[in-house]
């Protein structure tokens, strides 16, 4: 009987057609946090603690496991630089040209973000201790909330951004399927993001695509970050090092 009036009574609660809160419309995009498709490492703290395995792709904020391949489609792409210490971000550049920390200022001009060679270390192919990257805002076609994620390739992913910027430049209305491979150089074996050309988007999803294209254009997005799993792995920074030298785009 209990139950029978449980239910009767949850029938008759109408939910709103948007959100349950009152005054979400009064935030502002810096309000929310934008997360990201993890890419899990050795060192990542779920893979330590046994509750994950490198490889994997989840959600920054809940730890969704993400099956692969996941479809995704960009709405935003930009460039950032991101330097760490001990795991967490010191400096922040949203543009890939100015920095906001320490040091901060200039990109070009900061010893921080030049490989070994362009400031006279002992080995040449040193690699930066601040890295460029590239953030693509995305929406997932087969998520419930339809809310926007980043996906951010850098370091040994960069060959990878380079390929889906070509994809993205022949400007086709199509989904894109993310997967994870294994690499191994001396370090060990780390894992890379690659991507793959999906299906055509439906009048539906290129509808909401362009809905949120609107809504963050002019817009700089900020994503927080983790060290262990931000494709800032143990891995080789020869795809880091081509990308340096030419536009990914």
């Amino acid at each position: 009987m209990a139950n029978e009036i449980a239910t009767r009574d949850e029938a008759q609660v109408a939910l709103p057609e948007d959100v349950l809160v009152e005054g979400l419309d009064t935030l502002a995009p810096e309000d929310f946090i934008v997360p990201y498709i993890r890419l899990t490492q050795a060192i990542s703290d779920d893979v330590v603690a046994g509750d994950a395995k490198p490889g994997e792709l989840r959600h920054s904020l809940t730890g969704e496991l993400f099956e692969q391949p996941l479809e995704f489609v960009p709405v935003h792409v930009s460039r950032n630089r991101a330097r760490f210490v001990e795991r967490s971000r010191v400096c922040f550049s949203p543009d890939g040209k100015t920095g906001i920390g320490d040091p901060g200022g200039d990109c070009a001009k900061c010893p921080f973000a030049k490989w070994g060679r362009e400031r006279g270390a002992q080995n040449p192919q040193e690699p930066p201790e601040c890295d460029l990257g590239i953030q693509y805002v995305c929406l997932l076609p087969g998520s419930a909330d339809g809310l926007p994620i980043a996906l951010i390739l850098a370091r040994t992913s960069m060959k990878t951004a380079r390929k889906l910027n070509y994809f993205l430049r022949a400007g086709k209305p199509v989904t894109y399927k993310l997967t994870t491979r294994a690499e191994k150089n001396a370090k060990g074996t780390y894992f890379v993001f690659d991507v793959a050309m999906g299906r055509p988007l439906t009048p539906e999803e290129l509808k909401s695509v362009m809905e949120i294209r609107r809504m963050l254009a002019g817009r700089t997005i900020v994503v927080e970050q983790d060290a262990s799993d931000f494709s800032f792995d143990a891995g080789s920074n020869e795809t880091a090092n081509a990308a340096e030298e030419g536009d990914p785009f």
